[in-house]
């Protein structure tokens, strides 16, 4: 790999994390100050963020410029349906010896990291290709998962208990475990609230 191509690699890896974690503040990124922050040139930034559009953790603003993406209850809502489609053809591909457990090299600075537990059942599933699309939803949903901590109760224990699930009851627990967070999808985005009667139902 040349010198260019492992700069912007490790840029892209650092810009990820930045965005995942929410830690660049203002939704409008600067190329400038992404330079400085990355002690790199304006070219590599540009292309981790080009690839970033790819990925559609960063858009293009009609404005112009580039812009972290910032999720709708409506794009929550839509992503956790989609995630729990994606697992439930997995689980079909994996058959009646469904179980979330299995080894992984698959890291995660979630907690839970429930990102790794349906990603495992993908790699059992053996679909590279569904494996890359749930990887991606992942990501696009990776602040919301953060945010799940603070808003919603008993997200340990559900977590728990899909690890000690199995065989065909893996499929009722995912679509209980994704179901609970479309409902409550306004609450997981960066401005959005629990509501009291949600939370009472929760």
């Amino acid at each position: 790999m040349s010198p260019d191509h492992q700069t912007s690699d490790r840029i892209y890896t650092a810009l990820k994390s930045d965005l995942l974690h929410d830690r660049l503040g203002a939704a409008l990124l600067n190329i400038t100050a992404l330079s400085n922050r990355y002690g790199a040139s304006a070219t590599p930034v540009r292309e981790a963020m080009l690839r970033l559009v790819g990925e559609q953790l960063i858009i293009l603003p009609a404005g112009g410029g580039f812009a972290s993406a910032e999720l709708s209850a409506r794009e929550v809502r839509d992503l956790y349906d989609l995630n729990m489609r994606l697992l439930l053809i997995a689980a079909q591909l994996v058959g009646d010896d469904i179980s979330p457990s299995g080894a992984s090299a698959i890291s995660s600075d979630l907690d839970p990291p429930v990102d790794v537990l349906f990603l495992n059942l993908c790699e059992r599933a053996g679909n590279e290709a569904l494996l890359r699309v749930v990887a991606s939803v992942n990501d696009r949903l990776h602040r919301s998962r953060l945010i799940e901590a603070d808003r919603l109760t008993r997200v340990q224990e559900e977590y728990a208990a899909l690890l000690q699930t199995r065989g065909r009851a893996l499929r009722a627990a995912i679509i209980r475990y994704h179901k609970k967070r479309m409902r409550f999808a306004d609450a997981l985005t960066p401005l959005g609230v629990l509501s009291r009667n949600a939370a009472r139902e929760y």
